[in-house]
Order: structure tokens, then sequence, then C-alpha cells
């Protein structure tokens, strides 16, 4: 599914395993959502296609509250018309949240999500950074489960563990050998301003490298947000940076 919509998607899956609900205890759903995730993510779902699913708010809080998980296959296209699906849709609202607008462009993924039960019972939760960004890191637990829930049908469960354990050895050895005083320099992140043309077009670019690594070493390209080139993006290109890339 798509990054936006991961905190409403966690805020109900939250909910609903700390209150032990299920599909059919939800009445109704209500989601608060910046502007920008409103506009890009709760349109009327259709069944389109799969990267309609995984665009669609709507879709996602519904597969998380029938699945409890929203990978891969909550998108396969005999789902993308599931009738427990588009029921459980009918019972969910978005609306753009005032207050979470507010509070600007570092916090356009925050969701607030408030549901009530069909016994009259109502929970909230509001989740202003999603998983996985440097405000709300995943832990070694979270990212073994991602793992073995996108390559479950694709990889053999045994060479799943074996993935599992070498990457496991591995981080050990890096934190061994950092401990020891072998790791690379203190990172000296250098950044500029490239202007280039792109026809007849002037465009500028941000370029950051660690100044204290020497020779060559891995590019990554990054394609800003449709914000521009914004404190966000420049951040993001001096904490790559700082791994040894440029």
């Amino acid at each position: 599914s798509v990054t936006s919509i991961h905190t409403a998607l966690d805020a109900l899956g939250d909910l609903m395993r700390e209150n032990n609900l299920k599909a059919d205890d939800i009445a109704s759903v209500d989601a608060g959502l910046s502007h920008m995730t409103y506009v890009h993510c709760a349109w009327e779902y259709k069944a389109q296609g799969v990267t309609a699913a995984q665009m669609n708010l709507f879709y996602g809080l519904a597969v998380i509250a029938l699945d409890g998980m929203a990978f891969v296959d909550q998108y396969r296209e005999d789902r993308l018309k599931d009738p427990r699906i588009l029921d459980f849709i009918t019972r969910v609202t978005a609306r753009v949240d005032p207050e979470l607008e507010g509070m600007g462009a570092a916090f356009r993924h925050a969701a607030r999500v408030a549901i009530t039960t069909r016994d009259g019972r109502s929970f909230k939760r509001e989740i202003l950074n999603r998983r996985g960004s440097p405000e709300n890191p995943l832990n070694p637990e979270d990212i073994e489960y991602k793992f073995r829930n996108v390559v479950s049908g694709c990889v053999p469960k045994a060479n799943i563990d074996k993935f599992v354990k070498l990457a496991a050895t591995l981080v050990a050895d890096v934190g061994l050998t950092l401990m020891n005083g072998a790791g690379p320099a203190q990172a000296e992140v250098k950044t500029k301003v490239v202007s280039y043309k792109h026809g007849e077009t002037e465009c500028r670019g941000f370029l950051a490298w660690d100044d204290a690594v020497q020779g060559t070493r891995p590019g990554v390209l990054l394609v800003h947000e449709w914000w521009g080139l914004n404190d966000y993006a420049r951040r993001r290109a001096e904490q790559l940076a700082a791994l040894g890339y440029v």
C-alpha cells in the first residue's frame, strides 16, 4: 500500500488488536487526514486494478479490518471485488483534519482514526509519523515480519528462514566491527546546489556526499514529492550521504 495511508492503517490495526475487535464488531470508521493524503488516497473505491487498490485508503482499511494486514495476498486480483471488503468500505468515512493540516508538510502522513462498535463503544488513535520513518523507526521484529509476509508467496519457508538467519549474522558482525572501532571514518557530509538544464529549462538539484570517504561510491537518485525540493528531501539526501552514498 502507498506510504500516505500507513498511519491510518496502523491506527485501525492497533485499536482492533488492543480491544479484541473483529471486522463485524465495527459499525463505523472515521479517518482524519492531511489534505494531501485525502486528495491522493481518499477517493471513492472502484475495483480498477491492483495499483488503484494499493493507493486507496478505503480498501486498505478494509483489508486491515478483515485480514489484520495489508501485504501481497490482500492485493490479489481476486480480492479486489471481495463482497466483504466492499461491505466494510461502506462503513468508512474520511475527511481533512484541520489540526493535522495545520501542522504542515512534515505531518502530511499523519492520521487520526476513530471507530465506533456495533454495541456503542468508541475508540480513537492518533499516529503522527508512519512506521519506518526516522521519527517512528521499525524494530528488528517489524522488519522480519514484513519480509516474511512480502516474500511468502514466492520463496519457500526454509529459504526464508535461511535469509533471516543470514541477515541477523551480518547485522551482528557489522555491530561488532563498529564496536571495535574498525568502522568508517566520522561522516563529514557536504552539500551543494547543482544547476543543470532540461532542454531550455533551468533546473536546480541538491547534491550531498561524505567528504571523509575516498574513492568511488554508490549513488542514489532521490525524486522529491510534489512539494518540490524542500527541507525534507534535502535532509533525506544528507542521511544517505552519511551512510556512504552520493
